[in-house]
Protein backbone atom coordinates (compact mmCIF):
# COMPACT_ATOMS: atom_id res chain seq x y z
CA UNK A 1 0.00 0.00 0.00
CA UNK A 2 2.50 2.20 0.88
CA UNK A 3 4.06 1.55 -2.60
CA UNK A 4 1.34 2.52 -4.54
CA UNK A 5 0.90 5.38 -2.77
CA UNK A 6 4.28 6.64 -3.36
CA UNK A 7 4.20 5.88 -6.77
CA UNK A 8 0.67 7.54 -7.07
CA UNK A 9 2.65 10.43 -5.47
CA UNK A 10 5.09 10.47 -7.87
CA UNK A 11 2.98 10.53 -10.95
CA UNK A 12 0.99 13.27 -9.48
CA UNK A 13 4.76 15.30 -9.02
CA UNK A 14 5.05 13.84 -12.43
CA UNK A 15 2.22 15.63 -14.03
CA UNK A 16 2.29 18.62 -12.24
CA UNK A 17 5.88 19.40 -13.66
CA UNK A 18 4.46 18.37 -16.83
CA UNK A 19 1.70 20.66 -16.58
CA UNK A 20 4.43 23.23 -15.40
CA UNK A 21 6.20 22.89 -18.72
CA UNK A 22 3.42 23.09 -20.74
CA UNK A 23 2.35 26.41 -19.26
CA UNK A 24 5.82 27.59 -20.01
CA UNK A 25 5.66 26.38 -23.60
CA UNK A 26 2.21 28.07 -23.82
CA UNK A 27 3.12 31.27 -22.44
CA UNK A 28 7.21 31.46 -24.62
CA UNK A 29 4.57 30.79 -27.85
CA UNK A 30 2.20 33.71 -27.11
CA UNK A 31 4.80 35.88 -26.46
CA UNK A 32 6.73 34.96 -29.89
CA UNK A 33 2.84 35.66 -31.37
CA UNK A 34 2.85 38.90 -30.06
CA UNK A 35 6.01 40.03 -30.96
CA UNK A 36 5.11 38.77 -34.29
CA UNK A 37 1.89 41.03 -33.98
CA UNK A 38 3.97 44.34 -32.81
CA UNK A 39 6.52 44.07 -35.33
CA UNK A 40 3.51 43.87 -38.07
CA UNK A 41 1.97 46.63 -36.62
CA UNK A 42 4.72 48.83 -36.63
CA UNK A 43 5.65 47.97 -40.20
CA UNK A 44 2.08 48.83 -40.95
CA UNK A 45 1.81 51.95 -38.90
CA UNK A 46 5.39 53.21 -40.06
CA UNK A 47 3.94 52.48 -43.91
CA UNK A 48 0.58 54.41 -43.05
CA UNK A 49 2.61 57.34 -41.32
CA UNK A 50 5.16 57.59 -44.37
CA UNK A 51 2.30 58.06 -46.54
CA UNK A 52 0.44 60.50 -44.59
CA UNK A 53 3.56 62.73 -44.59
CA UNK A 54 3.90 62.43 -48.97
CA UNK A 55 0.15 63.19 -48.91
CA UNK A 56 0.35 66.31 -46.39
CA UNK A 57 4.01 67.06 -48.68
CA UNK A 58 1.68 67.17 -52.20
CA UNK A 59 -0.85 69.18 -50.37
CA UNK A 60 1.90 72.13 -48.85
CA UNK A 61 3.36 71.75 -52.85
CA UNK A 62 -0.01 72.43 -54.43
CA UNK A 63 -1.15 75.51 -52.41
CA UNK A 64 2.71 76.41 -52.68
CA UNK A 65 2.20 76.30 -56.60
CA UNK A 66 -1.53 77.71 -56.66
CA UNK A 67 -0.27 80.93 -54.55
CA UNK A 68 2.63 81.36 -57.01
CA UNK A 69 0.41 81.19 -59.94
CA UNK A 70 1.62 77.79 -60.96
CA UNK A 71 -1.86 76.25 -60.84
CA UNK A 72 -5.12 77.47 -61.92
CA UNK A 73 -8.15 77.35 -59.12
CA UNK A 74 -9.66 74.49 -61.06
CA UNK A 75 -5.69 72.15 -61.24
CA UNK A 76 -5.51 73.62 -57.82
CA UNK A 77 -9.44 72.67 -56.57
CA UNK A 78 -8.80 69.06 -57.77
CA UNK A 79 -5.35 68.12 -56.73
CA UNK A 80 -6.17 69.54 -53.53
CA UNK A 81 -9.47 67.74 -52.88
CA UNK A 82 -7.87 64.35 -54.30
CA UNK A 83 -5.11 65.05 -51.87
CA UNK A 84 -7.33 65.84 -48.85
CA UNK A 85 -9.41 62.72 -49.19
CA UNK A 86 -6.63 60.42 -49.43
CA UNK A 87 -4.79 61.59 -46.75
CA UNK A 88 -7.94 61.22 -44.73
CA UNK A 89 -8.13 57.57 -45.92
CA UNK A 90 -4.47 56.93 -44.42
CA UNK A 91 -5.52 59.19 -41.30
CA UNK A 92 -8.50 56.58 -40.60
CA UNK A 93 -6.59 53.49 -41.36
CA UNK A 94 -4.07 54.87 -39.13
CA UNK A 95 -7.00 55.35 -36.34
CA UNK A 96 -8.02 52.06 -37.29
CA UNK A 97 -5.28 50.48 -36.87
CA UNK A 98 -4.16 51.47 -33.50
CA UNK A 99 -7.54 50.58 -31.88
CA UNK A 100 -7.22 47.19 -33.01
CA UNK A 101 -3.65 46.98 -31.90
CA UNK A 102 -4.47 48.76 -28.47
CA UNK A 103 -7.41 45.54 -28.23
CA UNK A 104 -4.98 43.25 -28.78
CA UNK A 105 -2.84 44.57 -26.15
CA UNK A 106 -5.09 44.80 -23.48
CA UNK A 107 -6.78 41.31 -24.52
CA UNK A 108 -3.18 39.93 -23.47
CA UNK A 109 -2.84 41.40 -20.27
Amino acid sequence: MKEFLALTAIAALGLLALAAVLQALRLLLALREAGKLDAAYDAERTRLQDERDRLLNHLREVHFDHQTGKLDVHDFSQLSDRYANEAAVVLDALERLDARHAGLAEART
